[in-house]
């Protein structure tokens, strides 16, 4: 019997795959592409090794053992060094296999994981669906591209394994010079976007633009009702350069619009699909994940403010990052059901008393994304780091989707916070999208990163990964940074998982950016799975998130190593990869991973919902650290209230445990408010000494441990540089011990204490600490800080 084709695509620019329907039998292939034969019309095949077979289909044949293998880089979030993955299916009981070493893949030499079975054993039970399964009990989702992948119900996706093919259904094969092209990476960086895309409405004329120079068919689908979408169809005609453009010769503002983009998937890591609905990648405005889109003149969204916010200096920055709902849920503000999912509600407490952002004192508001999820109802909750459009705001925090209430609505928002006193910083990801792929439908290739298989890489550990050196995903991006800045008047931006997106593609959009908007405040997270951005970041502006105070606070807290590390951030990292202080964010907890109290608390399961008194002490003595330590700090909402997941590491889908409850301000009024006047201290002109713009000498400070080096000291500008006024930051993590630091503040004048372990006042407080024969009594678990003059 004669082999099928089931798919055929370039591996590279002479080289392709074919997958049969079965074991090639060695005679001709009758439907392979004429154009793709060599001279003699019957083709040179070569079956792919079992290991590559095997990474691709998830089992081969080697000898008489079936070989099931497991990639783990195409899982790096759920399969990190020394997780398990065990083989599941109906032989097993799918889920029980979780934890059973009858199952269990284990480490090879190649890097991949893998498992031998009796192929007669295994075949014998053919054909039957399997997939792979972590030990936490996470399923492994096979990739999209794997020629055995079946779905057996919406969402559910199963590889099949069939006797019939074992190894030699997957070939590779020469193509003919003739019909040799080039490699997706070479084509994706000569494709380059001309003009502008999107919606354009002028002099009663509507204007639509896509760049999909792969396509050889794209329509624009349209409604004026979103009942009766879509109601018109539309072919776009493709210019020289790739773009595909219509105009209309009406005023279509207010519409509902969607393409649809045909093509060949012969092409290298190509994936049209004529039968789906693509939203716009400009879209300003969606109805929401799937679409459609709505028609709207982004010239004509522009920003309504009148009086513009001048944000504080890069090293004056207090951060809080928070998330829109979780700051209304439990708000005691009157608001509807409705406006508590979202910006009109956000845009209501703001203006309130009940605002607690402001209350705290912090000049800058961090918010977890805001654009355009994939979540697939409004009652949904999410955080918003799977987006599905860089432009429109997400429908579901919106009012009204349906007319774009979105833009007005998260307009409103950032002037509010501006009148606050506050910056107002996005968190955005660009690095990968969420589901449906829009991009994808668009052109695979050209905007996401793929394997030599035409798989999608997953470096982000979300199933994509952002293409940085293509020219349309670039222009894609910082249309999008421009659009934000222009339209909502945002401060700054927080770049997720940035390594991602590379330095050179970071450089590119520090340039752009600060060409309109100079004090633009650029934030980036500066790891993935693959690795993390070069020291060479230090010649930019931008601030990196910091994970070296976060994980060595954690111990140095808990009593654990001495105090060389708290006296490096105390003087803000000095010799460090960073040119300025202001390069790092300090931060000890954010919406990843577990709240801080729980990482320290005393109590089991890692749940500080009633923290003990030392994790109280503890809690404070790390954020007077924080807080007195050169750089950018970052709190997490409610970590001042000492809000708890209740041990719960990864809570993306627990709005019940991430909204904040205020009812812990009553229950820790003290520890709020020593939070609270820290920040005051640090942005008084007291505090200034604690925010230098530039690294200072080595004479600026002067260090005065401990005999056990655990406790210390720190003069602040010790040599006077700065001023007369100094200050002396002192910290004792020991839990059960009073030391001897050797120096007393008034050795070097007249001295006010500003802080210590349960108050902090500019005003001055009382000074309670002992002295003994010159040097400075400091009980455990406790700081204090003097100004001296």
């Amino acid at each position: 019997m004669a082999n099928k084709v089931l798919r055929i695509w370039r591996e590279s620019r002479d080289c392709g795959l074919v997958a049969l329907d079965r074991d090639w039998n060695g005679e001709p292939i009758t439907d392979f592409p004429s154009e793709w034969k060599s001279d003699d019309g019957a083709g040179e095949f070569f079956p792919l090794s079992p290991t590559e077979r095997g990474s691709l289909c998830g089992y081969a044949r080697e000898g008489d053992q079936a070989l099931f293998l497991v990639e783990p880089i195409l899982y790096p979030f759920l399969l990190r060094p020394g997780a398990k993955a065990f083989l599941a299916g109906p032989f097993n009981e799918w889920e029980k296999a979780s934890g059973n070493d009858d199952w269990l893949l284990t480490p090879r030499e190649d890097g991949l994981l893998g498992l031998e079975k009796p192929w007669d054993e295994v075949a014998s039970l053919a054909p039957f669906p399997f997939k792979f399964i972590n030990g936490d009990g996470a399923w492994l989702n096979p990739p999209d591209e794997a020629p055995n992948v079946e779905q057996s119900m919406p969402g559910a996706r199963n590889l099949i394994f069939r006797e019939n093919r074992s190894h030699r259904d997957l070939l590779r094969f020469p193509i003919p010079p003739d019909f040799a092209s080039e490699t997706i990476e070479e084509l994706a960086e000569r494709l380059i976007p001309e003009g502008w895309f999107g919606v354009r409405v002028e002099s009663g004329e509507t204007c639509f633009r896509l760049f999909a120079p792969r396509a050889n068919e794209v329509t624009v689908h349209l409604s004026e009702n979103l009942p009766s979408f879509p109601s018109e169809t539309h072919s776009l005609d493709k210019d020289e350069s790739g773009a595909w453009e219509i105009n209309l010769p009406n005023d279509l503002s207010g519409w509902f619009y969607a393409y649809r983009v045909g093509g060949s998937n012969e092409e290298t890591c190509a994936d049209f699909n004529q039968s789906v609905e693509v939203l716009d990648p400009y879209a300003i405005a969606a109805v929401g994940p799937v679409g459609p889109g709505i028609v709207l003149d982004p010239r004509k969204a522009g920003s309504t403010t009148t009086e513009p916010f001048s944000s504080p200096a890069r090293e004056d920055l207090v951060i809080v990052e928070a998330h829109v709902r979780d700051l209304l849920a439990k708000a005691s503000l009157d608001l509807t059901p409705s406006e508590r999912l979202g910006f009109s509600g956000l845009a209501k407490w703001v203006r309130s008393n009940d605002c607690y952002l402001s209350r705290l004192g912090a000049n800058a508001v961090e918010l977890q994304p805001i654009l355009e999820p994939d979540a697939e109802t409004a009652a949904e909750y999410f955080w918003g780091y799977m987006p599905v459009n860089f432009f429109a705001p997400a429908s579901h925090y919106s009012l009204n989707p349906e007319q774009a209430s979105g833009i007005r609505e998260f307009q409103e928002v950032v002037s509010l916070f501006h009148s606050r006193g506050m910056a107002v910083i996005l968190d955005l990801v660009y690095n990968h999208v969420g589901v449906p792929n829009h991009l994808a439908r668009v052109d695979k290739g050209l905007y996401f990163a793929t394997d030599k298989f035409g798989r999608l890489t997953n470096h982000s550990g979300c199933g994509n990964d952002l293409r940085p050196n293509s020219p349309a995903a670039r222009r894609l991006v910082i249309d999008s940074l421009k659009y934000l800045v222009r339209t909502f008047d945002v401060d700054g931006f927080r770049l997720d998982l940035a390594e991602l997106l590379g330095i050179e593609f970071l450089r590119e959009i520090e340039h752009e950016l600060l060409s309109i908007k100079p004090r633009l405040h650029l934030i980036a997270e500066p790891w993935s799975f693959r690795g993390r951005l070069p020291d060479a970041m230090r010649e930019t502006t931008y601030s990196l998130w910091g994970d070296d105070m976060r994980e060595g606070l954690l111990d140095y807290a808990r009593g654990k190593g001495d105090a060389t590390s708290v006296l490096r951030w105390l003087q803000g990292s000095p010799g460090s990869v960073s040119a300025r202080p202001s390069q790092t964010v300090n931060y000890l907890e954010s919406h990843d991973d577990y709240a801080f109290i729980d990482r320290l608390t005393e109590r089991s399961r890692r749940n500080g919902s009633n923290p003990t008194e030392l994790d109280i002490r503890r809690h404070r003595l790390a954020l007077a650290v924080l807080l007195a330590s050169p750089g950018v700090p970052m709190l997490s909402a409610g970590q001042d209230f000492l809000r708890s997941k209740k041990g719960v590491r990864n809570t993306y889908l627990r709005g019940d445990l991430n909204a904040l409850d205020y009812s812990l301000l009553d229950k820790h009024p003290e520890h709020h408010a020593y939070i609270r006047d820290w920040i005051a201290l640090r942005l008084s002109d007291t505090g200034k000494l604690l925010r230098p713009a530039k690294h200072t000498g080595g004479s600026y400070y002067q260090s005065f441990p401990s005999e056990d080096g655990q406790a210390a000291a720190l003069l602040i500008n010790a040599d006077q540089s700065a001023g007369s006024r100094r200050l002396l930051f002192a910290i004792n993590p020991s839990a059960n011990k009073e030391v001897l630091l050797p120096v007393t503040p008034e050795q070097f004048g007249d001295s006010v204490l500003v802080a210590n372990s349960e108050k902090v006042s500019t005003q001055g407080l009382q000074d309670n600490f002992a002295r003994k024969t010159g040097c400075l009594c400091l009980p455990s678990t406790s700081t204090a800080m003097w100004t001296v003059s």
